[in-house]
């Protein structure tokens, strides 16, 4: 072996190496790019988290907020706590992510996963009692001192439907931004409405509206019984229903119910197909502003489906008109609403500059109202003799007073008890949500007077609007695509072929 040869060898000659230097550089830079990218994206998430800025792709907006809620939360001055009720990894990413977003638009606003295994303490300050369980992915909504809270399970914050087709529930819209706004309303509210429903002269009983009730308490409203042989202590901000009376208000009665009224009282009157109509000291108070109930029950053209559940004529799928209750079913096209064996409702004779009268809802034209008296009559169907429709199915009546606007009174006219009250119409159409905005626009109070709407779990299907628009599209795809691409293909051909 050549000894000089042996005294140049070098173990780590190679690192003076030209390709050795130019290789490491490269690896360097891709390092150093590695970490750089890195680094933005801890930082943009730690951004998005912070605002949240993802973007929204979904085809219901389900994480985007109204401008109502918007609002709610730019005026917020309070702390508010969300607690999800789920083990780690097992909450409801949709829920988790909609709250990052309250966070996000106000810190004042906390959300955090309990494990409620882990923090009996803390869970156990919203038990209502020893014995009360919670759900998995239980949303719970608290002030500061956890002195006014809501809780949430997944069956308020989802709204499901029923097929009776298949006999099964499915989802029908997602309640998360209704529901979470409206209780960081409640949870900084220092009064919650109140809705009394009237008892002591036949009306549906209290036990009777189950269904009613838990909604109108799910959106921040208390609600009572009230007798009028006790003091009439709904307040301005309240509303009292009276939903078919069976037996007449003594005069006692009738004066103090008259003057609840004219202080700025509120009330929704409903008077079914079968109830009795004819009580005179009711009707007073009807006839003060200008409304009241006509006899007989409406039906709907049995030849237009549109106009009816199907198979029954007197389930009226009714014309919903623009008005402060109607139009976010309007504009979240919220038409499915079924009224059910109802009255229709006498309009006033003439317009009186004191009250503002407006048509809720009403029949479709080929209705008609059938006499339920005639104990002659066999059927249903229409007959000579029958009143034709359009008719009122529900009134709005406000009276104005610009002396005293304190003092102005709201009354909503509904011909159909069940239409407001019945779980079926509640749980499986939107007369949920028609019910609730009636009540918010009676009870006149800021602090809910909110108008989101749920957003809907079901995709708008692809609707063809006619045989002719159909023709032109088969046509389209089998005939002329398919010739234009044999056709272009010739003339490559044609202009390939001496190549």
């Amino acid at each position: 072996m050549d000894e000089k040869k042996v005294k140049s060898f070098h173990p780590f000659g190679f690192l003076k190496r030209r390709k050795f230097r130019i290789g490491g550089y490269a690896f360097l830079a891709t390092l150093l790019a590695v970490a750089v990218i890195v680094l933005v994206n801890i930082g943009a998430t730690a951004v998005e988290d912070r605002w949240a800025l993802r973007l929204d792709l979904t085809y219901n907006s389900l994480t985007k907020f109204s401008e109502q809620t918007k609002a709610v939360l730019q005026e917020l001055d309070q702390d508010v706590s969300f607690y999800v009720l789920a083990v780690q990894g097992g909450e409801n990413p949709m829920v988790t992510e909609i709250l990052d977003r309250y966070s996000a638009a106000n810190r004042r606003v906390t959300a955090q996963v309990v494990d409620p295994d882990r923090n009996p303490g803390l869970v156990n300050a919203f038990r209502a009692s020893p014995d009360t369980t919670f759900a998995s992915n239980t949303v719970i909504v608290s002030n500061a001192d956890k002195s006014r809270f809501k809780v949430y399970t997944n069956y308020d914050l989802i709204d499901y439907g029923y097929n009776e087709q298949y006999q099964q529930y499915y989802v029908r819209s997602y309640k998360y931004e209704q529901m979470f706004t409206q209780a960081i309303l409640f949870v900084t509210a220092a009064r919650t409405p109140t809705v009394f429903a009237l008892q002591g002269h036949g009306e549906v009983a209290f036990s009777e509206l189950a269904a009613m009730r838990a909604l109108l308490t799910s959106n921040n409203y208390d609600v009572k019984e009230l007798s009028l042989t006790d003091e009439l202590t709904a307040g301005n901000g309240d509303a009292l229903f009276v939903l078919s009376p069976q037996r007449d208000l003594t005069e006692d009665e009738r004066d103090r119910f008259m003057a609840y009224l004219q202080d700025g009282g509120n009330m929704v009157y409903v008077c079914d197909a079968f109830a009795k109509n004819d009580l005179p000291n009711f009707r007073s108070l009807l006839d003060y502003y200008g409304v009241g109930f006509e006899e007989g029950m409406v039906f709907a053209d049995p030849g237009d489906g549109s106009q009816y559940y199907p198979f029954q004529p007197a389930m009226l799928l009714p014309k919903m008109n623009d008005h402060e209750i109607t139009a976010p079913l309007i504009k979240a096209n919220r038409h499915s609403i079924i009224i059910p064996q109802t009255r229709s409702i006498k309009l006033p004779d003439m317009d009186r500059s004191e009250f503002a009268v407006t048509e809720l809802l009403s029949s479709k034209p080929g209705s008609y109202r059938i006499d339920l008296t005639d104990t002659e009559r066999a059927t249903p169907a229409k007959q000579a003799g029958d009143a034709d429709g359009p008719f009122p199915l529900a009134v709005s009546v406000e009276r104005k007073n610009y002396l005293e606007p304190e003092k102005e009174s709201r009354v909503v006219l509904f011909g159909s008890t069940p239409a407001i009250a019945d779980l079926q119409m509640l749980s499986s159409f939107f007369n949920d949500e028609l019910l609730v905005s009636t009540v918010k626009w009676v009870t006149k109070d800021e602090a809910v007077n909110l108008s989101i709407m749920s957003k809907t779990a079901q995709r708008a299907g692809l609707r063809i609007p006619s045989a002719s628009v159909l023709n032109a599209l088969g046509a389209l795809t089998v005939f002329v695509i398919p010739l234009a691409v044999l056709a272009m293909g010739v003339v490559v051909w044609l202009r390939r072929r001496h190549l």
